[in-house]
């Protein structure tokens, strides 16, 4: 048997001539289907060509050569009519049986053989076109490694060839290699009938080449029953070996997948432990970092009670306010520097009663008073004179702690001697301004009236419970206004008023004639805060002024007439 496929070596016509001479069956691929039709041409025009065939019919026509009883021998450049006969009558010839293997995966479609689990058990020679493998460690399954355009029919024939466990094939599938689109057919072959739980999946590319030119030269007298029963019974002893080594390698999965959940459960437990140990981890640095905020907080807290303590030895240092701490037993707890002159403490003194101890005042209900805070939680205020003649004001109020609770009483003593003059001075001026006979007021530097005496009241008819805090405007006629301003803006500048006359409106509406006579008042910084003026109401005055004006205007007059009539006369007597 010959068959002529594509190839560059060679046009085979001599060869197929040579088997056909010696009876043989010779087979040429369809030109049509070929890349390089040149050597199958070659054959078909010796007209001793038996059948033109494509790549994938040639099996099923050497399978009917077979049954008609048609003995195989192999022609080629390495293997003789008789090596294959040798082969029968002891062991198998282990080159001529890979050079079968190698022939039949040329003349076969391209083909890929996966398990029930779709993972790639052998790949043929001319499969790599129709697979796109990156890099790295390439992936067993084979839809991973199956080209978008394939991959769609390729998954919905393996599901139907598993639920029907048949052939499944796909027609046309448009393909596109080296920038030209061709139509593939794939086969999905299932080889249950082997006892092989495997999957057989064929590429037919219609119109593609597939490789260089190998003829299979089948002489007629070499192959008879004997090749046939040598070849079952290889396949018998291949099947029962891939059986026993199908079985040893589920024992072994099983032995693994034993041992695997054994060291599952091995790691669960390193995983739980290891969790466990984390976790116990986490807790114990969460206390630690607790127990630094902690301590950093009483650190800042003793750091804190260091500065208030400091602060507070400062400030009773630096007040120059005697104070004195009792507890609940008016037992001295502490004291300020300022109160040993007043009470003549010494450090020693501290823990002692307070009613044991003398002092400077002429206080003497001072014990009756500090209990009766203690007992009654109030508050009491005492000015009080000390035997040096200076006044001071003396405050008791109960010591309570952070809850709220009384825990002693504490006594202030303030010196108010200087606050006792100026009160003294401010009632003598106060009688003196009570008592004047003009109208003493005082405003601010908004022009609002902030002092009122009652010559004011008699003067304009306004009390000082109306005046206080209206502004000047009231008194103002609406002809005075711009001169009220001016007034007030010399104020602003520094400027004393002496005796200005105006005019100024009651509350009765009545015009008066007033003198003003205002100087300002000035804070310690020198800037103007206010004024303080004296009004005397004038309209007597004035009116006396008028009146004398006219009498003197009068007697003028008389005078100027009666002298005009003594000039008459005189000169009538002359």
């Amino acid at each position: 048997m010959a068959i002529v496929l594509p190839g560059r070596n060679g046009d085979g016509a001599a060869g197929v001539k040579s088997i056909k001479e010696h009876g043989g069956l010779t087979i040429a691929q369809d030109p049509a289907e070929a890349e390089q039709p040149g050597m199958p041409q070659s054959a078909i025009e010796t007209g001793t060509v038996d059948s033109i065939l494509t790549v994938d019919q040639m099996p099923t026509r050497l399978i009917e050569h077979h049954n008609h009883g048609k003995k195989l021998h192999l022609a080629g450049p390495d293997v003789t009519d008789n090596s294959l006969g040798e082969t029968l009558d002891g062991e198998p010839d282990e080159r001529a049986l890979r050079e079968i293997l190698k022939l039949s995966e040329r003349i076969s479609p391209p083909s890929v053989v996966i398990n029930r689990d779709h993972q790639i058990v052998h790949l043929s020679a001319s499969t790599e076109k129709y697979l796109q493998f990156g890099s790295g460690e390439p992936p067993m399954k084979l839809l991973r490694v199956i080209p978008r355009q394939l991959k769609v029919q390729l998954r919905a024939a393996l599901i139907r060839a598993a639920r029907s466990n048949a052939f499944v094939n796909i027609y046309g599938i448009a393909w596109e290699s080296d920038g030209i689109t061709r139509p593939v057919d794939l086969s999905v072959i299932p080889a249950d009938d082997l006892g092989l739980d495997y999957i057989i999946i064929l590429f037919q590319e219609r119109g593609a080449a597939n490789g260089d030119i190998a003829i299979l030269q089948v002489p007629e007298n070499q192959l008879d029953s004997r090749v046939v029963q040598h070849l079952e019974k290889k396949l018998d002893q291949m099947k029962a070996g891939w059986r026993e080594s199908v079985e040893q390698h589920q024992a072994s999965v099983q032995e693994l997948s034993a041992f695997n959940e054994e060291l599952q459960a091995m790691n669960e437990e390193l995983r739980s432990t290891t969790e466990e140990l984390e976790i116990g981890r986490e807790e114990l640095q969460s206390t630690n970092e607790e127990i630094a905020t902690i301590n950093q907080e009483l650190k800042i807290n003793v750091d804190e009670l260091s500065q208030s303590n400091s602060d507070l030895q400062n400030l009773m240092a630096s007040s120059q306010i005697a104070t004195i701490f009792l507890d609940l037993k008016l037992r001295i707890k502490r004291f300020t520097p300022t109160a040993t002159d007043l009470f003549s403490f010494i450090p020693t003194d501290i823990g002692r009663p307070f009613s044991d101890l003398s002092h400077r005042f002429d206080y003497p209900a001072i014990n009756r008073d500090t209990e009766e805070v203690l007992a009654g939680h109030c508050f009491l205020e005492r000015e009080v004179r000390n035997l040096d003649g200076r006044w001071f004001l003396a405050r008791m109020f109960p010591y309570l702690n952070t809850v709220g609770q009384c825990a002693g009483v504490v006594i202030t003593c303030v010196d108010i001697t200087e606050r006792k003059g100026s009160e003294s001075v401010m009632r003598l001026l106060s009688s003196i301004v009570e008592s004047s006979n003009d109208a003493i007021i005082s405003f601010t530097m908004e022009g609002n009236f902030v002092s009122w005496n009652r010559s004011a009241e008699r003067v304009f008819g306004y009390t000082a419970e109306e005046m206080i805090g209206c502004p000047l405007a009231v008194l103002t006629p609406a002809d005075k206004l711009s001169e009220r301003a001016e007034l007030f803006d010399a104020l602003r500048r520094g400027y004393s008023i002496d005796q200005y006359e105006t005019v100024r409106v009651c509350k009765d509406g009545q015009r008066i004639d007033i003198s003003i006579s205002a100087s300002t008042l000035n804070s310690e910084a020198g800037d103007f805060e206010g004024a303080t003026a004296i009004v005397k109401d004038i309209t007597i005055r004035k009116k006396a002024l008028a009146d004398l004006q006219l009498a003197t205007e009068e007697l003028e007059l008389k005078v100027a007439s009666r002298t005009a009539e003594l000039r008459t006369r005189v000169e009538q007597l002359a």
